[in-house]
């Protein structure tokens, strides 16, 4: 199977269309002619996840958070990033985001988040999920303590903004 499969595979399900403006989803690094010997998942690409799959002999690393963000005018090794990206090219290692377009599918992140909760209906307007029609003030505890509940976490912040 060629890296290209993958990201065809991905693509059909999790459109490219669906990432926010500021995010870089898809083969960030690698070649779609190249064969996969093995793929790690990871939420962030560190250097412990590239030399994971280093030692695992995976060739092609599949996470929610993509490693670029924004354009790079060098790479030296100076940040993280930068060493990142240079392990991946020294050992031939693709990397591929799937990160808001994952968030934003009707079937995505954001709905299965909502669903956990049980807080709300989401209403899905062109795959992405609104809290418009959301009474607020019912919403500000009641999501707290459901996602904390739910979750299993002690502490989450939770930030509204407004629309005009």
């Amino acid at each position: 199977m060629l890296i290209g499969d993958i990201t065809h595979y991905l693509e059909s399900r999790y459109p490219l269309s669906l990432q926010e403006s500021y995010d870089n989803c898809g083969l960030t690094y690698g070649h779609k002619t190249h064969e996969v010997q093995g793929i790690l998942f990871a939420l962030d690409v560190t250097e412990g996840i590239v030399r994971e799959a280093i030692s695992k002999k995976c060739n092609l690393i599949i996470s929610h958070h993509p490693v670029v963000f924004k354009g790079l005018k060098q790479i030296n090794g100076s940040n993280m990033t930068e060493r990142v990206l240079e392990l991946c090219i020294k050992n031939d290692i693709a990397l591929y985001a799937i990160h808001t377009n994952l968030d934003n599918h009707k079937e995505g992140v954001n709905k299965r988040i909502a669903d956990k909760i049980e807080t709300f209906e989401p209403r899905v307007s062109d795959v992405k999920i609104s809290l418009d029609e959301v009474n607020r003030n019912e919403l500000n505890m009641t999501i707290y303590f459901r996602v904390i509940n739910s979750i299993n976490v002690e502490e989450i912040q939770y930030i509204l903004t407004r629309t005009r």
